[in-house]
């Protein structure tokens, strides 16, 4: 019997995860990406434990020593430079995170792949989701012009406003915005910093400072704007805002190029979430959960998914295929949708406007532990990830299905 195939509709972290998995678990798989670079985008990102775990059992983890470098310290302060919270990155998770450049990490996980597996500057148009008795059909455009392609699944990993999400959950709410912009950075040359360290200002702002494992600074900041806000250069905007704060937050953005300076919007899905399966269509990472950027657990998220997705298709005993994507449903939508709620607790107190409260909340973080202070950031990482039974795909192919991937 040939391989069950698949088509994820995405190429960026979670849905390159998500063909790893599924190549592991004994599935051909295509990944259909929009844009012609997907990889050159993008800036630092911290791989917390739980998405460790979930590349180890990618096999993949071990390719990320060379790219990151394990968090040391974990500080808090104001932005008159007092400090609020200092602790070993261990007292958040027994195991450190890892800091890498997305660009980074994306380039790795293609490389995990077979040549050819990622096509770029190809335009999914239409998805028909298919049924127990007829396969998934993607419709498609890319250089050579339009096709169609019959899957057994369609993994929709295109982001927060992908046209598989709006497309076959109509009914589903809008994103929403969150209320702040962000803005990400990665200076020209080395920094000094070890630490990461995250400064809180007066009116719902704040900016975090760390370095990548090649000594380049990474920084990430928001404030609380009006949705669509535009500025005439973002890094001006940056500038103006913050250089004046203690250093070495000004060193830092000095040192960004303009065309290093990234700035979005953040936005949510609302909750509760609907199922993350139709069909033979299965929702993955931002198109299923996008959440705040507060927990910095979007990525990882996605990973794990990929991870849980290509489990419940490799159990030899699953079942028909709708079965096993109900499985994957039932174990990530409950856990994505109590952390996308932590990442909105953890972010309130950041965004404060009102003085007294901003010197209460400032009292409170210098008088608790730090395990206890940061004890809400520990709770992601508690998680194991499934076994993938490498190669033991039990998915039938649809009978009489006509037209193969191509």
């Amino acid at each position: 019997m040939a391989a069950p195939s698949a088509v994820v509709v995405g190429g960026g972290i979670g849905g390159l995860a998500a063909a790893i998995g599924l190549r592991k678990a004994g599935w051909r798989v295509q990944v259909l990406e929009r844009s012609a670079a997907p990889g050159e985008l993008g800036a630092g990102l911290a791989l917390m434990p739980n998405a460790l775990a979930a590349l180890a059992e990618l096999d993949v983890a071990h390719e990320l020593r060379a790219i990151g470098r394990p968090m040391g310290f974990v500080g808090l302060r104001t932005d008159r430079g007092r400090w609020l919270l200092r602790a070993p990155a261990t007292t958040v998770t027994r195991t450190p995170g890892l800091l890498v450049h997305r660009a980074d990490l994306h380039r790795r996980l293609v490389a995990a792949l077979p040549a050819g597996t990622l096509r770029t500057a190809t335009t999914v148009t239409a998805v028909a989701p298919g049924s127990a008795d007829a396969p998934a059909v993607v419709s498609c455009s890319d250089f050579r012009g339009r096709r169609e392609v019959s899957v057994e699944l369609v993994v929709a990993a295109d982001g927060l406003r992908g046209t598989l999400r709006r497309g076959l959950w109509p009914a589903a709410p809008p994103p929403a915005y969150a209320g702040f912009t962000a803005w990400r950075g990665v200076t020209a040359g080395p920094v000094e910093l070890d630490d990461v360290v995250q400064t809180w200002g007066g009116d719902g702002e704040l900016v975090t400072l760390t370095r990548l494992v090649d000594g380049r600074g990474y920084w990430w900041a928001s404030a609380n704007v009006a949705e669509g806000t535009r500025f005439a250069d973002d890094r001006a905007e940056a500038l103006r805002r913050w250089a004046g704060w203690p250093a070495p937050v000004g060193a830092y953005l000095a040192t960004t190029p303009a065309e290093a300076v990234l700035r979005h919007d953040a936005y949510q899905l609302p909750r509760p979430y609907p199922p993350f399966h139709r069909g033979r269509v299965v929702l993955l990472g931002d198109a299923a959960h996008a959440m705040t950027p507060d927990l910095g657990q979007g990525a990882c998220l996605a990973i794990e998914d990929a991870v849980v997705l290509a489990a419940v298709l490799a159990d030899p005993a699953g079942g028909p295929l709708a079965g096993r994507l109900a499985r994957y449903d039932a174990a990530r939508r409950p856990r994505t949708q109590r952390l996308a709620a932590l990442s909105v607790r953890v972010g309130a107190p950041t965004r404060l406007t009102s003085p007294l409260a901003r010197g209460v909340r400032n009292a409170v973080v210098r008088a608790v532990p730090a395990r206890l202070a940061l004890r809400a950031a520990e709770r992601p990482h508690r998680w194991t990830p499934p076994t993938i039974h490498a190669g033991t795909s039990g998915v039938e192919g649809v009978p009489g299905r006509g037209r193969g991937q191509g």
